[in-house]
């Protein structure tokens, strides 16, 4: 049986992850699994409680209160032409020693730290930001209930259209007009799409996308077998729906010029 402090390991990991997460079904699927093990350890301390009811006191180091971790995955935003800012609302932080509260500053990247608060580590963690910050000008100030994260533009006047990649990214792509379809030739079509995502991803989607090109060549699948195994990879809860979609494609010529684009 797993421990309780195994699964509180697990709902931190889980935490994280949920956070990266760009998909809404995965975070569903995240947030449901931290349910789950909350209410499991919820359970378990009852029943110890009930159990244990005549126990004697624990006394030293073992009768400390249990401290949990928590991410912090809302706060608020605005910009200035010098700073972006992060709210962050944490009711009674002022109240903490100035040196529980700290934060980590990268050319682009941020991490706050907040430690001992009602029982609770806090941390807020932005791995890869919109744009870049100047490390040296950033800094965080506590404020009644709430935590202002201070960071520099690295281009002072440069307007932000969100403080994450994903977000920036996100935005990007809906103001861009959808790639040309030729109805005459839905190959070419589907090729210029791929083009465009491979162009404008990140590292992560460029993965996907020479994974998914490497196995349609080895398996003589074509640009449809290349469409069902890239959609597959890249949504858990969608793969069977994009498999099918690309089976049914497979009947879609070779894509040579996409292996050009991928340098591959």
């Amino acid at each position: 049986m797993t421990s309780v402090a195994e699964m509180r390991k697990d709902i931190e990991e889980l935490q994280k992850l949920e956070v990266e997460a760009t998909r809404s079904r995965v975070k569903d699927l995240l947030n449901l699994e931290i349910r789950r093990l909350q209410t499991e350890i919820q359970k378990r301390e009852q029943q110890e409680k009930a159990e244990g009811g005549a126990a004697p006191a624990k006394t030293g180091a073992s009768a400390r209160p249990q401290v949990y971790n928590e991410i912090i995955k809302n706060y608020a935003w605005d910009q200035s032409e010098k700073f972006m800012k992060l709210y962050v609302t944490l009711k009674g932080v002022q109240d903490l020693d100035k040196d529980a509260i700290t934060s980590e500053f990268a050319d682009q990247s941020v991490k706050l730290n907040v430690k001992g608060l009602n029982g609770k580590n806090c941390e807020l963690q932005i791995s890869r930001l919109a744009e870049k910050i100047d490390v040296e000008g950033s800094y965080h100030k506590v404020k009644t209930d709430m935590v202002l994260v201070m960071l520099k533009k690295k281009d002072a006047g440069r307007t932000w259209v969100g403080v994450t990649s994903q977000e920036k990214q996100a935005k990007e792509m809906k103001q861009k007009p959808p790639p040309n379809m030729d109805a005459s030739d839905p190959n070419a079509g589907m090729m210029s799409m791929l083009q465009n995502m491979y162009e404008e991803g990140d590292d992560e989607m460029k993965r996907s996308l020479k994974k998914a090109w490497f196995e349609s060549q080895s398996k003589g699948g074509g640009m449809g077998g290349m469409m069902g195994g890239m959609m597959g990879g890249m949504g858990g809860g969608m793969g069977g729906g994009m498999g099918g979609m690309g089976g049914g494609m497979g009947g879609m010529g070779g894509a040579g010029g996409m292996g050009g684009a991928m340098g591959l």
